[in-house]
């Protein structure tokens, strides 16, 4: 399915409303702690202001699924995006510590439930098979808001620190007002959702209990924990060696993941997900490997493999946690928990960082490229359990 008509006009609305709500988030972020700092707070304070929205983010997806599984996605969407347009509005009004902090732990919430809620709807208008493609799309807009977003920032900001927040606020209303169009035109387009009989305690704990997803989770984990040290283990291994390449390799990363994304994603579509997963895993130890070096050709090539790995494994394992949540009736719930994986951003700088006192980077790198190479075992565990579970079902109806 090249043909961009082949597809909802929600699919391609979703996917512009994505890049430009992220777009505007990443104009953001990187100037919260400078105005918390223009504010009279310590890094300290800013830090725990921008901590908690990733830390209430990481787990808000989960409940931010079960609403959209019990009440549909539209109004669950339009609702976070309304909330996360007077958080922003917020941000630049706001003096005292305390509504800085109810403020960031709003943006995650809001986040979290924009997120997890926007993927369930791609993957609802979209075939199975076009799911990986289509999550493909989602990556990119997520990269290229990465890459546009901060530079607007700083345009902004040259004006005012307080501009920005205004700026975004207003983005997210237009995207309220769009999305707003969009539920009336398309209503009758989209799927019931009758929503799970049971209650959340009830959701989470059959969730819990699914070895797939924990599995799942666990490879989503363990490939951030690695990703993680390209922003932390990386420089600081380089400062040793060779700093000065560093702002190059990130560039590298940007441009590949663009040139990447689509065919990346195209490709992985057509193949077994087990076989996606099984060589971006091969490719992205490779990749950590390399960069425990100090020769600038195998460090550009250790990017160059991983940002081939990450653009192959992110969307196939998103797509493959939304088919377990659609096979059990809670795709919210499951794309929700995928929000988990951000743990990996905390114990991968934390783990790179012991690890590099300790042994240097090279010994640093080649644990986090062995830990990596544990996801090969992962899809075939479940698959045999998923088979002894099988057997055991049939031997107690026999």
């Amino acid at each position: 399915m090249n043909d961009r008509r082949t597809y909802h006009p929600l699919v391609w609305l979703l996917l512009v409303s994505t890049g430009l709500g992220r777009t505007s988030v990443f104009m953001v972020l990187p100037f919260l702690t400078l105005h918390l700092s223009k504010m009279g707070y310590t890094a300290f304070e800013a830090g725990q202001v921008v901590g908690a929205g990733w830390l209430v983010g990481s787990l808000g997806g989960l409940i931010g699924g079960f609403v959209s599984d019990r009440w549909g996605r539209m109004p669950v969407l339009l609702t976070s995006l309304f909330f996360w347009s007077l958080t922003f509005y917020g941000f630049a009004l706001a003096e005292s510590f305390g509504f800085f902090l109810l403020l960031s732990v709003m943006n995650g919430v809001c986040r979290s439930f924009y997120d997890t809620i926007s993927k369930s709807l791609l993957t609802d208008l979209v075939p199975k098979k076009d799911q990986a493609r289509i999550l493909g799309r989602s990556y990119l807009s997520l990269n290229l808001a990465l890459a546009v977003g901060p530079l607007l920032g700083v345009y902004f900001a040259q004006y005012s620190s307080v501009l920005v927040f205004v700026v975004t606020g207003s983005v997210m209303s237009f995207l309220v007002i769009v999305m707003g169009w969009a539920d009336l035109q398309y209503r009758g387009d989209l799927p019931p959702f009758p929503g799970p009989g049971s209650g959340l305690s009830t959701v989470m704990k059959s969730a819990v209990r699914d070895t797939s997803l924990l599995f799942a989770l666990l490879m989503g984990i363990i490939f951030t924990i690695g990703y993680a040290q390209i922003e932390t283990t990386l420089p600081l291994h380089l400062k040793t060696e060779s700093l000065s390449v560093y702002p190059a390799l990130l560039t590298t990363n940007a441009i590949l993941v663009v040139l990447f994304a689509i065919p990346m994603s195209n490709w992985a579509g057509s193949q077994s997900p087990i076989r996606v997963i099984l060589i971006s895993s091969l490719l992205f130890a490779a990749g950590l490997v390399l960069f425990g070096t100090d020769k600038a050709s195998l460090l550009f090539a250790g990017m160059a493999v991983i940002t081939l790995a990450e653009t192959m494994f992110f969307p196939v394992w998103e797509a493959g946690v939304a088919q377990l949540g659609q096979d059990r009736g809670m795709k919210g719930v499951y794309l929700g928990s995928s929000g988990m994986i951000q743990l990996g951003f905390f114990v991968g700088p934390v783990l790179g960082g012991w690890l590099l006192d300790r042994t240097g980077g090279t010994v640093t790198f080649g644990m986090m490229g062995a830990l990596a190479l544990s996801i090969l075992l992962m899809p075939l565990w479940v698959r045999f359990r998923d088979a002894a579970d099988f057997r055991q079902e049939t031997e107690e109806a026999a």
